[in-house]
Parts: C-alpha cells; structure tokens; sequence
C-alpha cells in the first residue's frame, strides 16, 4: 500500500477502490496475489476472484464484490506498480520463501515430480491426479479424493497456484526448490 500512496501516476481517488478489491480478496502482500513462482499475478487476483491459493488466519470485514470500474482500477494499479500493465508477469520475480513450508497457510501443492496435485483443507489432504492427454500442460481432474491419515513431507511438496476452469485445475504456478531461504533475520538497527 505504502507504493500505492507515493506512486506519482496514480491518483489519490483510486486508493480507496484499489482498496476495496484488495479486501475482497483478503490480501495483505503481493505474494498473497502471486502464482507460486512468484513471476506472475494469479489469473484469481487479475480478474478479481476470491483466492483460493492461500488462507489467511484473519478476521476479515465481509465486502460485496467490488464492481467493474473498481476492477479496472485495480488493474491499472496493478500494472503500474508491478507489471508493464498489458500482462501479469512482475516487473521483478518475487525473493525467496522466508517461511517454513510447514507453518504456511498455504492450501495447495503440487508433488516435486508435478505429478499429483494436493489440496489441504484444515487438517485433511486431498489428491488430484493428472488429467488423461495432459501428462505436460498441468491439468488435473477436479475429482479429488482424501488422504486417510497423511502427513506429508512438505520436503517433497511445493506450493502451488491452480486455477479451476472447465471442471479442471490447471496449474499457474508453483515454487521452486531454489525459492526456499532459511527464517528471515532479526531485524537490528
């Protein structure tokens, strides 16, 4: 927010709607709004669809859907402040993960082979195989089945980014294994 408010070619009227699609979609950073890779605006936060990638533990004010010109709005900041406006590639790929795997609020992951898509909801795992013909394009059946008493080794895990189109999830994104840093240091003066 703080680039918002000092960017000189946004004006101070489109704080508030930029705003508002931003608490609709309970976002609080740019990664909340990224694929997995940290290259790209999810597909969800562009068009102004509530994010199913990740969850945050907050207590959040409900908000009716902003409207089209509050989208718009959000667009054009978006490209302003992170992209060259007419994509949703950043300008600068997102750093390394600071977070451990296994504290994120994460909700899905695709295995280190991209074989099989979890979802975590809670304490439950669901799995998702490829869809047949897509073994390389990313596409996974919506027909997810639980995982009895699993634990997985977020090790051989990585956060991703689906997007549900066509009664398929597709994958935008997902970390690599050179994104995971160790905690972030200690801030000192």
């Amino acid at each position: 927010m703080e680039r918002l408010f000092n960017h000189p070619d946004i004006p101070k009227q489109h704080i508030k709607p930029f705003n508002r699609c931003r608490m609709f979609l309970k976002a609080i950073s740019l990664s909340d709004i990224t694929t997995g890779d940290g290259s790209l605006i999810t597909n969800e936060a562009w068009k102004g669809h509530q994010l199913t990638s990740q969850s945050r533990s907050y207590t959040w004010p409900k908000w009716n859907r902003p409207n089209s010109y509050h989208w718009n709005i959000w667009r054009k900041c978006l490209g302003i402040l992170f992209t060259n406006g007419s994509t949703q590639r950043l300008y600068q790929p997102l750093g390394k993960w600071y977070a451990p795997l296994e504290s994120c609020n994460w909700t899905w992951f695709i295995s280190s082979t991209n074989t099989s898509l979890y979802e975590r909801r809670g304490d439950k795992w669901y799995i998702y195989s490829r869809s047949n013909g897509y073994r390389r394009r990313g596409r996974f059946s919506c027909l997810g089945r639980e995982l009895a008493a699993f634990s997985p080794s977020l090790a051989t895990l990585l956060p991703a980014t689906v997007e549900l189109k066509h009664q398929q999830y597709y994958l935008q994104g997902r970390m690599n294994h050179h994104h995971i840093s160790q905690p972030m240091p200690e801030h000192t003066d």
